[in-house]
């Protein structure tokens, strides 16, 4: 992933947020000291495709967009320094057209269409330490007449988007899944080999690093060869005899090896084959 300065903007993909709330977009001028212009030029875009009036850009909302954002600030989030209805979006992406996305689906996309909202400012900060763009869009409706700080309506919580997906452990063929879904577990990872000799042996290997309980079944004609239970370390091995097939008989045997993934059981080894004398 490509590190940027807090500053830098990949304008030729940064309104792709604007999609939320209609099909189509217009290409902002490139102006690569201002991060703001990209958050700023999306709203006012879609605004314009709305049976609403332009929206008025705020220099108080910008300040209290760029104060929500920056890091260790204990005013973030405080809305109180507008005189009026306020209501602040948040939204968490790399680069800055996916946080500029997730604010529109997390509320700012319907909030543009809603006519009661006349003001706005935005707010932008990079974490270079987590590789993630912060776009705030603060959405305000002033009061007729000004009133004292105190007397002003207790802003609107703040939205904070919910991951879109997580890392799945090791192992899993699905590398990554909803924020909700299930990752699939590790199938196949156990080999079984039968070794002939005056003694049978059975060995048994594990791919999959994940520790596992074993059971081994071996039938045939006239009844069970060896039934077995044991253990099975992440990546390890294990040995043991079994008594010798009568001759000309057939027996099945089957492997299976469940452990915990993802917090819960699977079989992550499943193994049968045929062995005669």
């Amino acid at each position: 992933m490509t590190t940027r300065r807090s500053v830098s903007v990949a304008v030729a993909s940064a309104f792709v947020g604007a999609s939320l709330l209609s099909g189509t977009f217009a290409m902002p001028v490139a102006n690569a000291d201002d991060p703001l212009g990209p958050i700023r030029s999306a709203v006012n875009g879609d605004r314009s495709r709305t049976a609403c009036p332009a929206f008025i850009y705020s220099q108080v909302l910008e300040d209290l967009a760029q104060t929500a954002v920056r890091p260790g600030d204990a005013r973030g989030g405080d809305l109180t320094g507008y005189h009026g209805k306020a209501k602040l979006i948040i939204g968490y992406g790399d680069p800055q057209a996916q946080a500029i996305n997730e604010a529109y689906k997390i509320g700012a996309g319907g909030l543009i269409s809603d006519c009661s909202y006349t003001d706005f400012g935005v707010g932008f900060q990079r974490n270079e330490n987590l590789e993630t763009d912060s776009v705030s869009i603060v959405f305000g409706t002033p009061d007729k007449a000004a009133a004292p700080p105190a007397a002003a309506p207790a802003p609107d919580p703040i939205l904070v988007p919910t991951p879109a997906s997580r890392q799945c452990p090791a192992g899993s063929p699905t590398p990554t899944v909803g924020a909700f879904e299930t990752c699939a577990p590790p199938t196949n990872q156990v080999s079984v080999s039968v070794v002939r000799g005056p003694q049978w042996t059975v060995n048994v290997t594990n791919a999959a690093n994940i520790a596992g309980k074993c059971t081994f079944t071996a039938n045939g004609l006239g009844g069970g060869l060896s039934n077995r239970s044991f253990e099975l370390a992440p990546n390890g091995s294990a040995s043991f005899p079994i008594g010798t097939p009568l001759p000309f008989v057939t027996y099945h045997v089957v492997t299976s090896c469940h452990g915990t993934f993802d917090g819960k059981d699977a079989e992550f080894g499943h193994n049968e084959q045929n062995v005669s004398f």
